[in-house]
């Protein structure tokens, strides 16, 4: 069923602030290793073609447009070449977003705050002048949304993500398999995901042999940084993805061990994304969204 621009509209807010919509158009992604290479923007290509700025000259081959033979060389030396120019692109964009179950584990707030901020980075991207494409995972398959190229195509991402529902499970791996078919070398890609999943460091050395600039979002629960809010005692933990259970029973020194292995456990999934030529950025579900986006992707290098 079509939805009225009001309703359209009317999602976005419940999505996304539209306060903080309209301090991300000031925002921009930055990049490592990523080349603009599609369509006609303002990032600088590898692509020496007709443009504005001055690159290099080049020997006339017959066939060209000898509207681009420059007079003066061919008038001092004799010789005929063609001015080359830069030329300016939009950069592809990825955001792959987590929709298994592990993301909604504890509670709701983990899945709402993933989709918000793979919102918020289709935002950044369309803002910026780049092209950008969302697309959940689960059971090693990507749901694609069509490929933005500029901001009126928001409300209806919007609409998609908000109508996203978390089941099944991955291997990050697969994952990575998959998205080779819908991704060029030299793009921008964003994981948002808890990555409670196996096959990272195999997604991440097949990312990084495409040659794909890898950003790690990680979202986590209030609950799964301290535990101590659910409490002491017995429990009963039930995996939401295998359906499996076992009963435990915590204390405060366990308490402090999950602390410590949580702690080594991001660590090691840092070192691993940097290793690969990534950037890692963790994030609990009840963090202020300001503080994330304007303070946090920005200490990361990630926005302007």
């Amino acid at each position: 069923m079509r939805r009225s621009v009001a309703q359209l509209l009317d999602l976005v807010a419940h999505l996304v602030d539209p306060l903080v919509l309209e301090r991300l158009k000031g925002s921009k992604f930055l990049v490592r290793s990523a080349v603009a290479a599609a369509g006609v923007g303002d990032r600088r290509s590898r692509t020496i073609g007709p443009g504005v700025e001055f690159a290099d000259y080049r020997d006339y081959q017959p066939g060209d447009d000898v509207r681009y033979v420059d007079r003066h060389v061919f008038a001092r030396h004799g010789r005929a070449v063609i001015r080359q120019f830069h030329v300016d692109q939009q950069l592809r964009i990825n955001v792959l977003l987590d929709a298994t179950a592990s993301m909604t584990s504890v509670d709701a707030s983990k899945f709402q705050r993933a989709r918000v901020l793979a919102a918020c980075a289709a935002a950044v991207g369309v803002f910026g002048g780049d092209q950008v494409r969302v697309g959940a995972f689960r059971d090693g398959s990507i749901a694609w949304h069509p490929r933005l190229r500029n901001p009126t195509g928001l409300p209806r991402l919007f609409r998609w993500l908000s109508e996203a529902r978390p089941s099944g499970d991955a291997s990050l791996d697969a994952v990575a398999r998959a998205s080779a078919q819908a991704t060029a070398p030299s793009d921008l890609l964003l994981v948002v995901s808890d990555w409670m999943l196996d096959g990272v460091e195999a997604a991440l050395s097949r990312w990084s042999a495409a040659r794909q600039d890898v950003v790690a979002v990680q979202v986590l629960a209030p609950e799964e940084v301290d535990p101590s809010a659910i409490g002491s005692g017995g429990l009963r933990l039930i995996d939401a993805e295998s359906g499996d259970s076992m009963d435990v029973t915590l204390d405060a020194s366990d308490l402090e061990r999950y602390g410590r292995e949580l702690r080594s456990w991001q660590s090691e999934l840092a070192e691993l994304v940097t290793r690969a030529g990534g950037r890692w950025s963790t994030h609990v579900s009840d963090q202020p969204l300001d503080e994330t986006l304007f303070r946090a992707w920005r200490r990361a290098g990630l926005i302007t």
